[in-house]
């Protein structure tokens, strides 16, 4: 497995000239194209490829599935009816070769076009969700990286983190708060709590979901490392949840976010030597950052028994200010974001969700109960609950990830599961819609900043309707998810960094840009009709996307997008039969 990863993070490493920058932006006419998931298809999933422009043949013949090894052909293929993008000429056809299930190396030809080659097999996301998760490793702050897998390093960054921004009652302006640690949220260098929270929800969700395959993941992770008693995914999001518990005051609210007060340039973190500050606290994030200790504190509990105890302790006392506070609060002030991002309502982002606290509220009383099984946090769910759609988790908000956790750890029946249930199945009808009305059968509507997380949540939603339902249109659907995230989208590419041949290359990344290199693993935030970088089309819906290191509003990875996939991928992975949990 390393060895198949190592080649695949080389292939990465590789900068592309300054020129394909330049073609990517104002690309030919594409050619007729086979589109696949590049990485390949799960034995028990639906297969489909995607024709893309006008046949040169007969069209009444059928495409073919080849043997990679052996050039045998395996399967005839009648292709679909054509269909169109709206305003566009070009015609789709769907190639659906679900029947094959034998597990090996194939690529599919037609009207003399040749796809991809990909894989069929029970294991084939091993070292995707490998380099996925290695990215983690990648963005730790206040270490030095010495990776030997991409040759990638640099000195300890950050060590100083971090003065508070303004006068504070616990802390006069200009103290110094033990604030080192934790992930780089991006491809600048700041951290906030509310993707931290999300990211490590998102894992420690992922593990519960499917903890022995996890499990055998080697993240070749730094020596001082080995020691933990943990499994490496663990090892790894045990990183995120220790800066969160540095970000917690003694009344137990959490500072919202670090970072310094202006935007670094594309440079190495260990050069970024700019003050940092820590800004404010919030009700949003206090809930957040205790829903992720209680959860943390259930799954360390028998690997680590005194993190596990030290994350219910910080959870609890998040939870008493919450209840001291129980109207939304925010410290924020003009000038808090002259070097970093708000991750409040904003011109930006304008959802309903984030002029209130009862979604994060919530999700933190929902972990709680689950943790604790105490009556006060089931009332305060019963309490929020009929207020909340299930909607997409993220950090605008996370309610939805609680409803999920709460629906997989009762296994009896009740009011509560039912209540759940009917929500989650109405949001994934509504998916479905979207899904039969898009094209390119993406289920997110809205092509904003970080669609392609988007993207792969609305995926979990409908891979656990599919769980509770038995419903294979759910399933269908869920994997075409992942399928155009992996290449069957508009650019014919994976929109993660190193992972399967055609792939982005140019994610906008600081330590990246500074390397004229392509960090591995990282999946970018993809179409933005908003376009608010001014590189990449506006308003051109999924093809509101450029592969060019200037793009930040398309092209920029983030903590939590890697979560979601990562989530995504374990939620159809389960989905196998005879496969347990």
């Amino acid at each position: 497995m390393i060895r198949i990863l190592t080649r695949l993070i080389l292939l990465a490493l590789i900068a592309w000239p300054v020129g394909t920058w330049a073609k990517a932006m104002h690309p030919k006419p594409a050619p007729p194209r086979i589109l696949v998931n590049q990485v390949g298809y799960l034995p028990h999933l639906p297969k489909r490829a995607l024709f893309t422009g006008d046949p040169s043949g007969p069209k009444e013949a059928k495409a073919i599935l080849v043997d990679s090894e052996t050039q045998t052909p395996m399967l005839k293929i009648t292709p679909g009816r054509p269909y169109r993008e709206k305003n566009r000429a070009t015609p789709l056809r769907i190639l659906d070769f679900s029947a094959l299930k034998k597990e090996g190396r194939y690529h599919i030809t037609w009207q003399g076009i040749r796809s991809l080659d990909f894989h069929i097999g029970h294991e084939i996301y091993t070292d995707a969700l490998t380099l996925l998760l290695r990215s983690y490793t990648l963005q730790r702050c206040g270490v030095a990286l010495e990776d030997p897998l991409t040759g990638l390093r640099h000195g300890p960054c950050h060590l100083q983190d971090a003065l508070v921004a303004r006068e504070d009652p616990f802390a006069p302006m200009g103290t110094r708060v033990d604030a080192r640690g934790g992930w780089h949220d991006a491809g600048d260098f700041g951290k906030y709590v509310a993707t931290t929270a999300i990211t490590a929800g998102r894992l420690l969700a992922a593990w519960e979901k499917a903890p022995t395959p996890l499990k055998a993941l080697s993240l070749s992770l730094p020596h001082h490392d080995r020691a933990s008693p943990t499994c490496d995914l663990l090892t790894e999001t045990r990183v995120g949840l220790l800066w969160m518990l540095r970000m917690q005051r003694s009344d137990g609210a959490l500072y919202r976010k670090l970072s310094g007060s202006s935007w670094p340039s594309p440079i190495s973190p260990d050069e970024d030597s700019q003050t940092r500050y820590l800004y404010g606290i919030s009700s949003p994030e206090t809930a957040k950052a205790a829903a992720a200790f209680a959860m943390a504190a259930r799954v360390y509990k028998a690997s680590d028994p005194v993190f596990s105890r030290q994350c219910l302790s910080a959870a609890r006392k998040a939870w008493e200010f919450l209840v001291a506070n129980p109207e939304m609060l925010i410290d924020h002030q003009p000038g808090d974001d002259s070097g970093s991002g708000p991750y409040l309502y904003s011109p930006v982002d304008r959802e309903a969700t984030l002029t209130t606290d009862l979604d994060d509220r919530f999700w933190a009383a929902a972990e709680l109960f689950i943790t604790t099984r105490e009556t006060p946090f089931l009332k305060e769910v019963e309490r929020i609950l009929p207020m909340l759609p299930w909607g997409l988790y993220e950090w605008k908000d996370p309610s939805a990830l609680g409803m999920a956790n709460l629906l997989h750890h009762q296994k009896k029946a009740t009011r509560l599961t039912a209540r759940l249930k009917k929500k989650l199945i109405l949001r994934a009808d509504t998916l479905i819609l979207h899904v039969k009305k898009c094209p390119w059968f993406t289920a997110n509507p809205r092509l904003i900043w970080g669609s392609n997380k988007m993207i792969a949540e609305e995926g979990i939603t409908l891979a656990l309707a599919y769980e509770q339902t038995g419903n294979p249109v759910y399933l269908s659907a869920a994997s075409a998810q992942l399928n155009f995230l992996l290449g069957i989208n508009p650019f014919g590419i994976s929109f993660v960094t190193g992972l399967g041949e055609h792939s982005v290359r140019h994610s906008n990344h600081l330590f990246a840009r500074a390397l004229g290199k392509s960090i591995p693993g990282l999946l970018v935030g993809g179409a933005n009709a908003s376009a608010e970088d001014g590189i990449a089309p506006k308003g051109k819906g999924l093809r509101s996307y450029v592969d060019d290191p200037r793009s930040y509003a398309t092209n920029e990875y983030a903590i939590d997008y890697n979560a979601s996939l990562i989530g995504l991928i374990v939620h159809l992975t389960a989905t196998s039969p005879g496969r347990v949990p």
